[in-house]
């Protein structure tokens, strides 16, 4: 005698998992910044370079953005990485999608160097871009708090960060 599972109800107003996954296809967003070229090296004031973000990066994009259903994908390497285009991107998202809690997924990945304030650690840790110089991490680096706060602002009810970087946990 075969055995049959146990029906399993849904708790009321719950949505239907085929639903949600259906809603996916209309808000489905990867943006990808990786970072492997720094503007200024050690000398300068700057990083050294990285082997292997941009490819990180790349990967990703290839992966998640040919074959994972995504509608929108924004992936910038090298010298696109800075803090214009992340503050733009991210500004530009929390705009459309403003507390909105639609259903929808959006992965963000950041691979590159990280940094935190050795002169005023309250201040946080860092994601350094291509223009990063170490001494000032305020002026020329995009602070993690500021990702906390725009994930916080982006009403996309799904959300997953990827850090590839020093200090990462700066994020929490």
């Amino acid at each position: 005698m075969a055995s049959r599972s146990p029906t399993k109800t849904r708790p009321a107003g719950a949505p239907n998992p085929l639903e949600v996954l259906k809603n996916y296809g209309r808000v489905s967003i990867l943006h990808i910044y990786g970072i492997n070229k720094y503007k200024y090296d050690e000398k300068e004031g700057g990083f050294k370079d990285l082997g292997a973000a941009r490819e990180d990066g790349q990967l990703m994009e290839q992966v998640l953005g040919r074959s994972g259903g995504f509608n929108e994908v924004k992936a910038f390497y090298d010298k696109d990485v800075t803090v214009a285009n992340i503050q733009r991107n991210l500004a530009d998202l929390a705009k459309r999608f403003k507390k909105q809690c639609v259903v929808g997924r959006f992965y963000l990945m950041l691979a590159g160097h990280g940094m935190v304030d050795e002169d005023d650690p309250d201040k946080g840790a860092y994601f350094c871009t291509h223009e990063t110089k170490a001494h000032d991490l305020v002026g020329t680096a995009f602070p993690l708090e500021r990702v906390k706060f725009y994930m916080k602002k982006i009403g996309v009810k799904h959300q997953v960060i990827v850090m590839d970087s020093c200090h990462s946990g700066g994020l929490f």
